[in-house]
C-alpha cells in the first residue's frame, strides 16, 4: 500500500478535508488569478513566490493585467522612506531584471519566463487601498489607478510613474 500523498499544490481551489484521503470540493479562489495578458491564467500565489524579496523602497507590490497588455503588469507602492526620482526607477528595474535572469540560469523554459515576466511597472506613494476588513482592495486598485495601468501597457509611453522591464 502506497502512503498518501502529503505534498499541496497551489490551485486557488478550495477543498475541504472529510476524513483521511478524502477531499471535497467546495469552491474557486476567484481572485487567486489574473490573466497576465499573453492567455495565460497565472497564480498571484506563484507570482508573488517568483518575486519574492523585494527591494525595501517597496512597501507593496500588486500583480494586474490589461486587455491590450500582453503580459503581466505590476504596481509598486514606495515606502516614505524611499528616495525619489531616478534612484527608486533603478534600483526596482534591475530587480525585476535580476529576477528573470535567475529563472534563466535555473534552466526555466522561456514559455514560463515570459508567463512571469512584468513588462511595466506602475511607481505609486502611500498605501494601497484597503476593504472594512483591512485586505488589499483589487477592485479599488483597478478603478483608482485606470488611467496609470493603461500608460503601462503603452511601449511608446514615457512617464515618471512608469518602469518598463526589458525582456
Amino acid at each position: 500500500q502506497q502512503p498518501p500523498y502529503t505534498g499541496w499544490f497551489y490551485t486557488g481551489d478550495w477543498v475541504e478535508c472529510k476524513g483521511q484521503n478524502q477531499l471535497r470540493y467546495v469552491g474557486r479562489a476567484q481572485d487567486e488569478f489574473i490573466q497576465n495578458g499573453a492567455g495565460w491564467k497565472c497564480s498571484r500565489h506563484e507570482i508573488e513566490k517568483r518575486h519574492q524579496n523585494k527591494p525595501t523602497l517597496i512597501s507593496h507590490l500588486e500583480w494586474v493585467s490589461h486587455p491590450k497588455s500582453s503580459g503581466l503588469l505590476a504596481l509598486a507602492w514606495l515606502g516614505k522612506d524611499a528616495p525619489s526620482g531616478d534612484k527608486s526607477r533603478e534600483v526596482i528595474r534591475e530587480w525585476f531584471i535580476s529576477k528573470q535572469l535567475s529563472w534563466l540560469q535555473k534552466g526555466e523554459s522561456p514559455s514560463i519566463i515570459r508567463q512571469f515576466h512584468v513588462l511595466s511597472v506602475g511607481l505609486l506613494k502611500g498605501e494601497p487601498p484597503l476593504t472594512r476588513l483591512g485586505k488589499i482592495d483589487r477592485r479599488k486598485i483597478s478603478l483608482n489607478n485606470e488611467w496609470l495601468i493603461e500608460q503601462l501597457t503603452d511601449p511608446f509611453i514615457s512617464h515618471p510613474q512608469k518602469i518598463d522591464i526589458p525582456d
